[in-house]
């Protein structure tokens, strides 16, 4: 009978063992899937914080591009203003340019200056003040010679010359070109090889020399879209653009670049003012 106990307590004994073994098992292998069920959820969770890190930086750049994109766009007319563009031939000059510049810069008012390319490198430092300014330089051939009594040779070097000395000045090359007198053909325009630009409110300041005879002019003949013709090389022309300005701002003008103007112009057109522009040459 006592052995009989013995063996029942030994096997209880036995079974105990065996409970606290697996007992133990499990809790090891709860340990190490929660170990790993944190490990994966860090593992989740950094990922993650990647996923949110790299979507940040793609917003940054996106809010950069957005910036920068914003920074070209052309200047905004409002709908209740009439457009006009400002344009300058014949210099620089070294006296009057200088002077135009300052009321340009006062005003706030956009310009292009057409430049005679024998007048570009004879005044440099005034080229690179137009430069400067922002305002936009156009070319007028070298010498102010009429293109269409030329030979394709005399074209040329009228064209490429002066090219040459604006952009050693400015670094880049003109996007628009006047020819003198207005006057170009067929041949011309092909080397010309850009918008030519015309106008259609003559100032006939180089033959009135009279300051109130240049305002009287521009302001009864001009209208929505107009480009103006003027010459920075009239001492009479400056004293006569403050009113001019003044006068055409009063009237709901806006003065426009010829960029804003015109709107992406073609190579292969000549233009007389906003909606006014035909085949080069013809």
């Amino acid at each position: 009978m006592k052995k009989i106990r013995l063996l029942i307590t030994g096997f209880i004994f036995l079974l105990v063992l065996c409970g606290c073994a697996r007992i133990s098992e499990e809790f090891a292998r709860g340990k190490t899937e929660n170990n790993l069920s944190q490990s994966s959820e860090l593992t989740s969770n950094s990922s993650s914080s990647r996923t949110v890190t790299s979507n940040n930086k793609a917003t940054t750049e996106t809010s950069l591009e957005n910036i920068l994109e914003s920074t070209t766009e052309t200047e905004e007319i409002p709908s209740n203003k009439k457009k006009v563009a400002l344009t300058f031939d014949d210099g620089p000059d070294p006296s009057n340019t200088p002077k135009l510049l300052e009321l340009l810069k006062k005003e706030k008012v956009p310009a292009t200056f057409f430049l005679v390319g024998q007048n570009v490198e004879m005044y440099p430092e005034v080229v690179k003040a137009i430069a400067k300014d922002g305002q936009t330089i156009g070319s007028h051939t070298y010498d102010h010679q009429d293109l269409s009594t030329l030979d394709e040779s005399g074209m040329t070097n009228e064209i490429t010359k002066t090219d040459q000395s604006i952009k050693k000045l400015t670094g880049k090359k003109t996007a628009y070109f006047r020819p003198p007198y207005g006057s170009v053909n067929a041949k011309a325009a092909e080397l010309i090889n850009r918008p030519i630009i015309q106008w259609s409110v003559d100032s006939e300041d180089w033959k009135s020399k009279d300051a109130q005879m240049i305002i009287d002019k521009v302001t009864s003949s001009v209208y929505d879209g107009s480009i103006i013709l003027l010459h920075d090389i009239h001492p009479e022309t400056i004293a006569a653009v403050p009113e001019i300005i003044r006068d055409l701002k009063k009237e709901d003008y806006q003065f426009v670049s010829l960029d804003t103007l015109l709107n992406n112009p073609s190579s292969n057109e000549t233009y007389y003012g906003e909606n006014d522009h035909r085949p080069a040459g013809g």
